[in-house]
């Protein structure tokens, strides 16, 4: 038992645990994505962790990611190191995430969330990809 609740029946991932660990409000209709920082290279999935880009860094590119995708139904949260998250507000999703560890040297738009509500995330990682033709540490990945 994890809070009282069968983890076999109700365990959704690590998000939600690590959003009440974090004192992030959420409501029973909002969607928690852990949000990694990668290296994305030739299309491929190149390193899960942006070389383990340090904390201000990546805080600094979360801060971006608010910038151009934030707005009253999504938000990033910076994490450590190239760990993060991502709320969505009300939104309903039925997807399907990989992680990028389980990955390495895959084609990306094999491993891009999919199912229903997928087109969002799927859709800020390709806009940020676009936005960030900077070096390969500049890029990220829902799971």
């Amino acid at each position: 038992s994890i809070l009282g609740y069968d983890p076999r029946q109700y365990y959704c991932g690590r998000a939600p645990i690590e959003a009440v660990a974090r004192n992030i409000e959420l409501s029973p209709n909002d969607w928690v994505f852990r949000c990694n920082l990668v290296t994305i290279a030739d299309g491929k999935m190149e390193d899960h962790s942006a070389g383990h880009i340090s904390t201000e860094e990546a805080s600094q590119l979360i801060e971006e990611l608010n910038d151009h995708f934030g707005n009253r139904q999504m938000r990033f949260y910076a994490g450590v190191s190239y760990r993060h998250l991502l709320v969505f507000k009300g939104v309903e999703f039925d997807v399907q995430t990989y992680p990028p560890h389980d990955h390495i040297g895959k084609p990306i738009e094999k491993i891009l969330p999919r199912g229903k509500g997928a087109d969002a995330p799927s859709g800020i990682i390709i806009a940020y990809l676009v936005l960030n033709p900077c070096p390969p540490v500049y890029q990220l990945f829902l799971c």
